[in-house]
């Protein structure tokens, strides 16, 4: 399977489709996320350590290994430089690949 094949299963439609559904189809509901986390975590076999967050943080610093500054930003939505300097400095640290392996 390639990495992006589930988006076109399970992914809304259209360029600002959502990633992740709720159980009929529409945005998952800030009500529920947690259940709707813990199920997707429990069928994915993610460790029970691992937060939602931690999907971003990882996203973000695995771009940070390969885009500019400006690239960064939209990709994380910022508005300011400010949190990509941190993520680009990061990836210079090795925490890219520790982030990685700890997945595995």
């Amino acid at each position: 399977m390639e990495p992006l094949e589930p988006l076109e299963h399970y992914a809304g439609a259209g360029r600002d489709r959502c990633v992740f559904l709720g159980p009929q189809g529409g945005q998952l509901r800030r009500i529920t996320f947690r259940d709707d986390w813990i199920k997707a975590r429990h069928g994915a076999d993610i460790a029970a350590g691992i937060h939602f967050g931690d999907l971003r943080h990882t996203g973000n610093n695995v771009v940070a290994a390969t885009a500019g500054t400006r690239e960064l930003m939209t990709h994380m939505g910022h508005s300011t430089a400010r949190a990509a300097l941190i993520y680009q400095h990061m990836t210079g640290t090795g925490i890219v690949r520790s982030l990685i392996c700890w997945g595995r």
